[in-house]
């Protein structure tokens, strides 16, 4: 049997990623280039997100992609 961690990310983890002006943008940005396994979110989540982005429509744009491509499992509640 294969065990496949899975990580549970919040909107200030995900806003971080997104905003480059955010304190932890370089450390959330090298999470992502070594991490290999599972993101899930939530669409209260995926809400929070945009509405934190809500001064940028092009990145606001960007998340949508990702989340599209299945960058992150956004799942129901």
């Amino acid at each position: 049997m294969t065990y496949h961690p899975t990580v549970l990310a919040d909107s200030g983890f995900l806003f971080a990623y997104y905003s480059a002006k955010d304190k932890y943008h370089d450390s959330v940005r090298g999470f992502f280039e070594s991490f290999t396994k599972k993101l899930v979110t939530t669409s209260p989540i995926c809400t929070e997100v945009m509405w934190l982005l809500n001064s940028d429509w092009q990145t606001q744009n960007k998340f949508l992609l990702d989340v599209a491509k299945g960058l992150y499992n956004c799942e129901q509640l």
